[in-house]
């Protein structure tokens, strides 16, 4: 199971109606199980499953888990399984993750370590940095994801969200493409909303974002370079971004010719006006903010010197002296 940092958990929250008739039903199991003299439904089935991986994933509701572990003969009734953990829980919270059980136990024990996280899987903890793309993602997962398409990385560049994901060694892969693609948009959606700006939309704020995570290396110089693009767009002049050569050539500000900025693509921003037409990495939290959070100036140019500063310029006759004074 793959999560964020944080101990992900899943909370009993299902409509009242349903948690009635999920309690009353319990209710009558338990009654019954009581009459006839045993309690059979607590009792592991004859096919508990020893030694298998079975996944209770992030944003699944409670009546989910119990299914799937009914379905995965863990116990033998899902809403007996409900019903201990609403009496005997009252409400706490069910860890998502993936479980091995080592011996069959019964309906009471299940119901004590999916809300403890006892029998939880082993897992790797991962660490995707700001502004990696998505060959950098695809050589960076362990090998045991090898078998991940790097086209499922390239299609969704920008939106594999920068975080710390705790992977199950033998994660099923449709799972762990779920959880990158659920984790970004969950995280996007909380910096940005839903709607974007009323001058950009959602997906051009990553898009922005992707250039500046390339660009800029602390919050204060990301927000001053996203307002001077963002002057540069308004302008409807040519962003100039040396990053997306790195995107397009893997080369670096100081190894491009003349031909490569030349080159005939829309993401070359020297000969094309307006954004990209997708992102060029996964871009962070600080950048998509320095996004929504721009420095506000008069400058339209920038350019960093080999000490690593930033320097700024209003016209492009300044810009050449800044050249001239700060690049060798």
């Amino acid at each position: 199971m793959l999560v964020t940092e944080t101990q992900t958990v899943i909370e009993i929250a299902s409509p009242r109606y349903t948690r009635i008739v999920y309690v009353v039903l319990a209710v009558l199991m338990l009654v019954s199980a009581t009459y006839f003299g045993n309690d059979f439904y607590n009792t592991p089935p004859s096919n508990f499953p020893i030694a298998t991986n079975i996944a209770i994933a992030e944003g699944m509701t409670v009546s989910e888990i119990t299914e799937v572990l009914k379905e995965h003969a863990v116990v033998r009734s899902s809403t007996y399984l409900y019903g201990l953990l609403l009496k005997k829980y009252d409400g706490v919270y069910v860890q998502a993750g993936t479980y091995t059980f080592e011996k069959p136990m019964t309906a009471e024990e299940v119901a004590t370590a999916i809300t403890e996280g006892d029998y939880l899987a082993p897992t790797l903890r991962i660490t995707l940095p700001e502004g990696f793309r998505a060959r950098d993602i695809y050589s960076f997962l362990p090998n045991n994801f090898e078998q991940m398409p790097i086209e499922f990385f390239e299609e969704n560049e920008g939106y594999l969200f920068p975080e710390t994901y705790f992977i199950s060694p033998d994660m099923d892969t449709s799972v762990l493409k779920e959880l990158l693609l659920t984790t970004a948009k969950e995280r996007h959606s909380e910096i940005i909303g839903d709607e974007g700006t009323n001058v950009l939309t959602s997906d051009e704020i990553i898009i922005l974002a992707s250039l500046i995570e390339r660009e800029a290396k602390d919050y204060e110089s990301k927000k001053m370079v996203s307002g001077i693009l963002q002057n540069r767009l308004n302008a409807n002049m040519p962003l100039q971004v040396d990053a997306v050569f790195d995107y397009l050539l893997d080369k670096e500000s100081g190894e491009l010719t003349l031909d490569d900025l030349a080159i005939d693509s829309p993401f070359n921003t020297y000969t094309h006006t307006g954004l990209p037409p997708q992102p060029i990495s996964n871009p962070g939290e600080e950048s998509i903010r320095a996004v929504l959070e721009p420095t506000q100036s008069n400058y339209f140019y920038y350019l960093t010197s080999s000490d690593g500063e930033f320097h700024y310029a209003k016209s492009f006759e300044e810009h050449k002296r800044n050249k001239t004074k700060y690049l060798p």
